[in-house]
């Protein structure tokens, strides 16, 4: 490590926010946010970018560089909210809202310093034959020496890792949110809330490898940069994702009456990205080459098409409010009976294969699906869930049929009582 991971900057907001009753029985919540992200920024200069016509990293405020390396913070980031209830009689409620959110995560967690040359030397040393070793225990692993930064530019060793943000391709993207609900009181104090939940994103943060081979087979030789001596990745950090997801919302609602307490919901969802873990900001791609980059787009890693939940509480008819006349009045009066009731579906996963003869590094192989898929049911050390016949490697330079996410695992049920 060069340099202290000292990441520097700042999030400025600014909220207007109204609530107006238009009528007896409408309400409407409006509102609009302003916010900034100038550009981040370390200790003592700024942040660091590849020129790809060099194969140079840019230091900012060293050698006459600017210090946001010709980056720019959008100014025009509006965002605005609207809500609404309409009190259709005592006993039932519609409810709406819809807002627009952008994208909050700090730079300083993708571009801390750890996978940014030359703040942290890190590197990789692979052999172009992918049967092939690069180098002996005896000859040991190659000194990678720290840069003079003097001069504000630097060449990228081809074995350094290297993450860099792309010019004209950093603003926030935009989380859309909305809902409808309907919400109806029952019997018994007991209310019942329907609602329809989505949200959508395009451009959220991601890391693409620029220098992921072109040519399904060609192996290192097809890196776009390999004429420039970089066989390794090079990560270019901008808008990269689409989310989508979508939800039916049921919960039932009894307040604690009559010695009965009941709070349950059950979700119907489904949820579509492009990388396992989108949320924060710091992710790579399963598939990084050109014609390919649509294979990242299926169902989330953390998908549950089906969640119910459930918590109770009952208090037994044996109360004590008039004291404890005996020893066994104190034994059985004043009990209650509670719980947390939960089932959900699985969460699902990649069938994965060699990609040795695909030969297209920074790509995931995944298997032929070659019959129907056979549930088996065990889990852990008991046995297979699944039957692995239903998959197969695939043979020539191609990919397997399977997709990203293509098989969900076991599902769960649990009761706290």
């Amino acid at each position: 490590q060069q340099d202290l991971m000292t990441g520097r900057e700042w999030q400025h907001g600014f909220y207007v926010r109204d609530r107006w009753n238009a009528t007896p029985k409408l309400t409407l919540d409006l509102g609009m946010r302003w916010e900034y992200y100038p550009i981040m920024r370390r200790a003592n200069r700024g942040i660091e970018r590849l020129d790809l016509q060099t194969l140079e990293a840019i230091i900012g405020g060293v050698g006459g560089n600017p210090d946001n390396v010709g980056l720019k913070a959008a100014l025009n980031n509006f965002a605005p909210r609207l809500g609404a209830v309409y009190r259709w009689n005592d006993k039932t409620v519609l409810r709406t809202g819809y807002g627009i959110t952008y994208n909050p995560i700090p730079w300083s967690r993708v571009l801390r310093g750890d996978n940014v040359y030359p703040n942290v030397l890190a590197a990789t040393f692979v052999n172009n034959d992918a049967f092939g070793y690069f180098g002996t225990i005896d000859q040991g692993i190659p000194t990678l020496s720290a840069p003079d930064i003097s001069s504000g530019r630097v060449r990228v060793p081809n074995a350094a890792t290297m993450w860099t943000p792309e010019v004209d391709n950093v603003d926030r993207s935009i989380f859309h949110s909305w809902n409808v609900a309907f919400e109806r009181r029952l019997m018994w104090d007991m209310s019942v809330d329907v609602a329809y939940v989505g949200t959508k994103t395009d451009g959220g943060y991601a890391a693409l490898d620029i220098n992921a081979p072109t040519t399904l087979g060609g192996g290192n030789a097809s890196r776009p940069f390999a004429s420039m001596g970089r066989t390794n990745p090079i990560f270019s950090f901008g808008q990269r994702l689409r989310n989508r997801y979508h939800s039916l919302q049921l919960a039932v609602n009894k307040p604690f009456t009559h010695g009965l307490l009941i709070k349950g919901a059950y979700t119907l969802g489904k949820a579509m990205n492009m990388s396992s873990n989108d949320e924060d900001g710091r992710v790579t791609l399963h598939w990084n080459t050109p014609s390919q980059i649509e294979r990242n787009y299926a169902v989330a890693g953390f998908d549950r098409r089906h969640n119910v939940q459930v918590g109770f509480l009952y208090q037994l008819p044996w109360k004590g409010d008039d004291g404890y006349g005996n020893v066994f009045d104190a034994v059985i009066s004043d009990w209650q009976l509670n719980g947390v009731f939960g089932a959900f579906s699985g969460s699902p996963f990649n069938v994965t294969a060699s990609g040795t003869q695909l030969n297209t590094p920074q790509n995931l192989q995944t298997a032929d699906q070659i019959g129907d898929i056979k549930k088996v049911g065990e889990v852990g050390a008991s046995g297979l869930y699944y039957d692995p016949s239903a998959w197969a490697q695939p043979q020539g330079v191609r990919f397997g049929t399977s997709g990203r996410n293509s098989v969900r695992g076991p599902g769960g049920v649990n009761l706290d009582l």
